[in-house]
């Protein structure tokens, strides 16, 4: 399964914004344009609260936040669905995650289960972090999803 958007919603210099990969995709641009950012951005989505950089205040966009939007939500776009992670700042960092089936709208996560299936659907990409050595959750639900199957 490959990846093929990431939308970014009131995160750091993106108010509204979405990315649209190829099979083989660079990021190519001048110093202080965003590549960095986006990549931030997947590093939160896949690795949570073990992210390189995890999420703070100060990533919510200036104009939201004098628009009063409080919520950075970050979509990754898979083959067959879409998943949603949204973040309350004005709650201390609250977490939701949505799904979407292809052409579908999101919807709220609530069956944990649906949600492990949908993530165990997805490639192995571990991101590494040298200063914790902390790999990705995504390596624990993916291992899980496989162990549950040979049972």
């Amino acid at each position: 399964m490959l990846l093929r958007a990431v939308g970014l919603h009131n995160f750091r210099g993106y108010r509204n914004f979405k990315l649209k990969f190829a099979p083989l995709t660079s990021l190519l641009g001048e110093g202080e344009v965003g590549k960095k950012t986006i990549l931030r951005a997947m590093d939160i989505f896949f690795n949570g609260p073990l992210a390189k950089r995890p999420l703070k205040l100060q990533d919510l966009n200036e104009k939201a936040l004098k628009a009063g939007d409080w919520q950075i939500a970050i979509t990754c776009c898979f083959d067959d669905f879409a998943i949603k992670k949204s973040f309350d700042l004005k709650q201390y960092l609250e977490e939701s995650d949505s799904f979407a089936e292809e052409g579908g709208d999101f919807q709220p996560v609530t069956d944990q289960s649906r949600y492990r299936q949908l993530s165990a659907g997805m490639p192995l990409y571990v991101f590494f972090d040298e200063e914790s050595k902390a790999a990705s959750p995504l390596n624990f639900v993916a291992r899980s999803a496989i162990r549950d199957k040979e049972a």
